[in-house]
């Protein structure tokens, strides 16, 4: 499951500061709004303000100026429920074909093992449309199938 932390910075930060930039323009006037992810889901203590900035500048940015810090327990969420999954290191190299598999008569279908877009609505018709088709060659071959 993922986890999200947004962060404001008091000062504006180059372009590139982030993995991934939109290229177009800054955060504001006069801060940067930063947005981090994770994939166990959990932060330590997401009251723990120290803990959390200190990791901020310990892996991203030791001159930064947290002014704050935004995130959600997705996992404990009454009506989410959790979040999105967030597959670790070779997990879908290890696991992605048993996951996309039939089992006998059974067809899932999940944006969560999708071959492009895991996780979001696109991958979700992808693998709805596969599970559709795998869904109608299951029912062909039954119908064909003499007593």
């Amino acid at each position: 499951m993922g986890a999200k932390i947004h962060f404001k910075l008091s000062n504006i930060q180059p372009g590139w500061f982030a993995y991934y930039h939109n290229g177009t323009r800054a955060s504001g006037p006069d801060a940067t709004w930063c947005i981090g992810f994770g994939y166990n889901g959990q932060l330590t203590d997401k009251t723990d303000s120290a803990h959390i900035i200190s990791a901020f500048k310990e892996n991203l940015n030791p001159e930064a100026d947290v002014l704050l810090y935004a995130t959600h327990d997705w996992a404990n969420d009454p009506y989410a429920k959790g979040a999105w999954s967030c597959w670790g290191p070779g997990s879908m190299s290890k696991y992605l074909a048993e996951l996309q598999k039939s089992e006998g008569r059974v067809v899932f279908a999940s944006a969560d093992w999708a071959d492009g877009w895991r996780g979001f609505v696109d991958g979700a018709l992808e693998r709805g449309k596969v599970a559709a088709r795998n869904a109608l060659k299951v029912a062909s071959q039954e119908s064909r199938a003499k007593l």
